[in-house]
């Protein structure tokens, strides 16, 4: 055989495997394909498969067939912006929020309309697009991580209210929350919204405590009903190291929780998250010294309206748990 068309061969065979590569770990399920209405403009979006536990998106933009823009990531703008604030980062820095997310849904538009502008040199203009909207679902990854000076350690008031803008930010982490245990530093309130405002699908609870002693406490029915997983979560107030408002859907109800570092504090909290026009029956659990239980947890269960404002004293150390039930 001729050795130097044996090399162009092999050297042709190593060109190919790569692109070969390269199209077998796009994940062809997920390409969508949006045109402008003259089918000039071609946009194509797709997932690639990154590794063995990795997906991440990509995307295309050609103009009659040319290439504008050649194959680029694509990222995501989270619009709640208060942990980024806080830790005085730019938006789009978390890029994990980019990593396996799962297509669930595709919705498309057309429009052509006309409008007349109040000055300018046209007496009408044209809006002529096409719209493409992807619908996403964060993937599976890890359930929890520990990885958190929880309450194995029991730490203050303090360090809880900066583990949501530092650590929680990396992800799902098991704090191994303490009720009964007396060596905890914090008051009830504030152990029952941990669990609304630390987010982890594995969370172990009653952590150094045993069933009997537990004694009927009314306040536990937060915990009772809580899921382990979210259809939404919203940041709604709250500054590293000084105090935290966090709430989280599961279907129709609202779990928030509010913790305060080791002062006393006053937080308004307005309910324009609930669905508006809604009334909800709200289950809220608030410290109070007065009362004659070992706990020291008032309940207090009413009706409201989707917008009322409520007042959350907290004192230091101190925190609230609050859940909204939808009425029929």
């Amino acid at each position: 055989m001729n050795v130097n068309r044996m090399k162009k061969r092999i050297l042709l065979l190593l060109l190919v495997i790569p692109a070969l590569l390269k199209a077998q770990d796009v994940m062809t399920g997920t390409r969508q394909e949006l045109t402008s209405p003259d089918g000039a403009y071609r946009f194509t979006f797709y997932q690639r498969a990154v590794g063995e536990d990795n997906v991440q998106m990509y995307y295309t933009l050609t103009y009659k067939n040319r290439p504008v823009i050649e194959e680029s990531k694509l990222g995501v703008l989270i619009e709640n912006q208060l942990f980024e604030s806080a830790l005085g980062v730019p938006n789009d820095t978390c890029h994990f929020w980019c990593e396996n997310l799962k297509l669930t849904g595709t919705e498309r538009r057309k429009a052509d309309e006309t409008w007349k502008p109040v000055y300018g040199e046209r007496a009408e203009i044209r809006d002529c697009y096409n719209e493409m909207t992807l619908k996403f679902k964060k993937g599976e990854g890890d359930g929890a991580q520990e990885g958190i000076r929880g309450n194995e350690e029991m730490p203050d008031a303090t360090h809880n209210t900066v583990l949501p803008y530092t650590r929680f930010l990396a992800g799902a982490a098991d704090y191994t929350l303490c009720y009964f245990n007396g060596r905890v530093k914090n008051t009830k309130a504030h152990q029952l919204a941990m669990a609304a405002v630390y987010y982890s699908p594995l969370q172990f609870m009653f952590w150094y405590d045993r069933p009997e002693f537990y004694k009927g406490e009314e306040e536990l029915e937060f915990w009772k009903a809580i899921p382990s997983v979210w259809d939404d979560s919203r940041a709604l107030d709250g500054e590293i190291g000084e105090y935290i408002v966090q709430a989280r859907c599961s279907g129709n109800d609202w779990f928030v929780g509010a913790m305060t570092n080791t002062e006393a504090r006053t937080v308004t909290l307005t309910t324009d998250f609930l669905e508006p026009g809604k009334k909800y029956m709200l289950h809220l659990y608030e410290d109070d010294d007065k009362l004659d239980t070992r706990t020291k947890v008032r309940s207090t269960h009413k009706k409201i309206k989707a917008g009322d404002k409520l007042t959350l004293k907290l004192k230091a150390s101190g925190g609230a748990a609050l859940h909204f039930i939808p009425l029929r």
